[in-house]
């Protein structure tokens, strides 16, 4: 089984989001997988796992500090979101150190930039940055759009709800490249 741990130490950088997109997609294709939720909020409404899971998505907390190497160390995939903010980058950084000291010599990093506005120099800026730390990572975008916010509420992926948009087609990019990484051929919506 594969495990693909999305993780940051910050809260609010759509850890959920993304755990979601990604297990949806894997459920719409009819992958054996499992949800599993290790945030004690609860963001995750429905977690799930099928017995023959061959993909774990594993969804942190973003307090989660004393197991979080563990978690790690056992993982295939590790998916980084965070946004361009101040607050996001000590806890970033923080997040990319426990990976670089506990990773898989094999594992595949993701960084997405969560709520990027292609046309804000801040998150360009952030972006820039990002693509210049010293860690083997991919580095991906996702834009702010309500049209999360309100899949969310209806308990959908927002391939499901509005999948012609352009968040949509965002989110199928980042979901594609994960899977590619655990050996899972693309979506296609």
């Amino acid at each position: 089984m594969k495990n693909i741990l999305i993780l940051n130490q910050k809260g609010g950088t759509g850890k959920t989001q993304i755990s979601t997109e990604i297990a949806r997609s894997l459920q719409r294709t009819n992958v054996a997988s499992a949800l599993i939720n290790l945030d004690a909020q609860g963001s995750i409404l429905e977690p799930f796992k099928d017995n023959d899971a061959e993909i774990s998505v594993i969804d942190t907390a973003g307090v989660l500090k004393e197991k979080l190497a563990t978690y790690v160390q056992n993982s295939d995939i590790l998916v980084v979101p965070c946004r361009s903010s101040r607050q996001d980058t000590q806890p970033l950084f923080r997040t990319l150190r426990i990976i670089q000291e506990n990773r898989k010599p094999d594992s595949r990093l993701f960084i997405v930039l969560n709520c990027y506005h292609a046309r804000y120099k801040s998150s360009n800026d952030f972006l820039h940055a990002l693509q210049k730390l010293d860690v083997k990572a991919d580095i991906l975008t996702l834009p702010e759009s309500q049209l999360f916010v309100q899949a969310a509420a209806l308990q959908k992926s927002i391939l499901d709800y509005r999948p012609k948009s352009e968040p949509a087609k965002a989110a199928l990019l980042m979901v594609n490249a994960i899977r590619n990484a655990a050996g899972i051929p693309n979506e296609v919506i």
